[in-house]
């Protein structure tokens, strides 16, 4: 039930973008080439057609791995981390944090979890930290703009979210504090941590994700 070879080379050059089952599908197709050409046929020129075809395909997916990271991570916006850091019992329900997109995240678990099983390396896991990294520090940064530019008024702002659920509490008034309370950028990067680890456990993105 092979593929024709043309099929595959068109499928692997045009890439994963927007079709990654079919693709993936296309590349175990191939693997089960290199499989069958080394156990009965290893001096046959076909055997390093094949590879080098698994090869384009790997680099392929490494390469939407990077792309699905770097498009969709974006800072966590200030608000929603000081929303974050104030959940107390007076909130029925904690905001919520969503590091990517659901549908993005399925297929950084596919792909990671391709590269884990066929890859043969996991550069990709230092992409992925990388750019996780890279997201944080910039939520951090904004987070400490937001708070510079409203040192002067007490209080910490809350989301019109928050704020609305509240007020089925009236008889509590929130408590206002400065806007600089201890530990408040400290906090905010062990949430974040906290919150992005809670995600990709829950998502299973496997252990290659996941430090141990």
């Amino acid at each position: 039930d092979a593929l024709p070879i043309f099929d595959t080379e068109k499928t692997i050059k045009e890439g994963p973008t927007g079709r990654l089952e079919e693709y993936l599908g296309c590349i175990e197709r191939i693997q089960k080439a290199v499989e069958y050409f080394q156990d009965n046929n290893p001096d046959s020129p076909e055997l390093n057609r094949v590879k080098s075809l698994f090869e384009r395909g790997k680099e392929s997916l490494e390469t939407e791995f990077r792309s699905l990271m770097t498009r969709n991570s974006k800072p966590v916006p200030p608000i929603l981390i000081l929303d974050l850091i104030s959940v107390d019992d007076e909130l029925e329900e904690e905001p919520t944090l969503e590091h990517l997109p659901e549908s993005v995240l399925q297929d950084i678990i596919r792909i990671s979890g391709w590269l884990v099983d066929y890859g043969r390396n996991q550069d990709f896991m230092n992409v992925y930290y990388q750019i996780r990294s890279s997201q944080l520090d910039r939520s951090i940064k904004g987070l400490k703009e937001h708070l510079r530019k409203n040192s002067a008024s007490f209080g910490i702002p809350y989301s019109p979210a928050v704020q609305n659920k509240r007020k089925d509490t009236p008889t509590k008034k929130p408590i206002k504090r400065p806007v600089y309370i201890p530990g408040t950028i400290r906090k905010a990067q062990n949430l974040l941590k906290q919150y992005s680890q809670h995600g990709l456990d829950s998502k299973k993105v496997g252990s290659a994700l996941t430090p141990t």
